[in-house]
């Protein structure tokens, strides 16, 4: 389906460090799926790897609120809560 294409063409272009047309390609999916918790990760990812901390955390805030067993969204809203030096919400 168009949604899992696009999926697929956002982490190439991700992994291409290609983070704008990503991060556009998971707007896409959100628009078209707004509960796709992956989809808010990768967007997630894509400001991490850009250095946009605060966009980042709040597509790895989305990412967990859809679905709670993301090992990765937690572990990387560690990443921004310690860019933030928000150390004691990291712990808990």
């Amino acid at each position: 389906n168009n949604t899992k294409a696009r999926y697929l063409l956002g982490k190439v272009l991700l992994s291409m460090s290609d983070c704008q047309e990503a991060i556009k390609e998971f707007d896409k999916i959100i628009e078209m799926r707004p509960r796709h918790s992956d989809a808010y990760f990768m967007r997630g990812e894509a400001y991490r790897l850009m250095g946009k901390h605060e966009l980042a955390f709040k597509a790895y805030k989305r990412a967990i609120r859809l679905n709670k067993h993301n090992g990765l969204a937690h572990a990387y809203l560690g990443d921004c809560y310690r860019h933030r030096s928000w150390y004691r919400p990291a712990m808990f």
